[in-house]
């Protein structure tokens, strides 16, 4: 089990600032006129599923192997997507052409983006704890802001760097492992 102390807390809070800050581009008044979505609760629904896959990870009998969970979690996600699949075909009769870019994708997110990363995740988890995985997690829109940048030619903004820092700070809090002291041992 693990402590969720009070740095830990603090840590969460400051991430939370710093990621409100990027998102915003430090226009904080943004977040008052912010409309939601259909697709965007979708995300936040998927992002608390995710984060109850991240805990329930931690609870899994520790004879079960990484790769035992993977496979049942994709083969669980592949029955409970078949039907929405069979429906878009009867329905829709998607046109796909298997060419080398295709089949090139579908690696990319067969492998990369789905094996992968999940195998990855599951044995972060494992190694440092979901509270740590999961804050690490929160690097995401920063790292997303500097591939916009680096590939799409996007200006990177002071306040983005700024929220950068500011996220780095939290996950400094959050992370930070305090070694327990120790009792001096009696003289023999």
């Amino acid at each position: 089990r693990e402590k969720f102390g009070a740095l830990r807390s603090t840590g969460f809070v400051v991430v939370i600032a710093g990621l409100l800050l990027l998102i915003t581009k430090g226009d904080l008044s943004a977040l008052t006129s912010l409309r939601f979505s259909k697709g965007d609760l979708l995300m936040a629904g998927g992002a608390f599923l995710f984060s109850f896959y991240t805990v329930l990870l931690k609870l899994k009998n520790p004879g079960i192997r990484s790769g035992s969970i993977l496979l049942f979690t994709f083969l669980a996600g592949t029955i409970m997507l078949l039907p929405f699949w069979g429906v878009e075909m009867y329905y829709y009769e998607p046109e796909m052409h298997f060419d080398g870019k295709t089949l090139g994708q579908i690696a990319y997110i067969g492998i990369g983006a789905s094996l992968l990363s999940y195998y990855c995740w599951n044995n972060a988890v494992e190694l440092i704890g979901s509270t740590n995985t999961s804050a690490v997690y929160n690097l995401l829109p920063l790292f997303s802001a500097i591939a916009a940048a680096v590939f799409l030619g996007e200006k990177l903004l002071p306040v983005q760097a700024i929220s950068g820092i500011v996220i780095l700070a939290g996950l400094l809090l959050i992370t930070r492992v305090r070694k327990p002291s120790r009792s001096p041992s009696p003289a023999a």
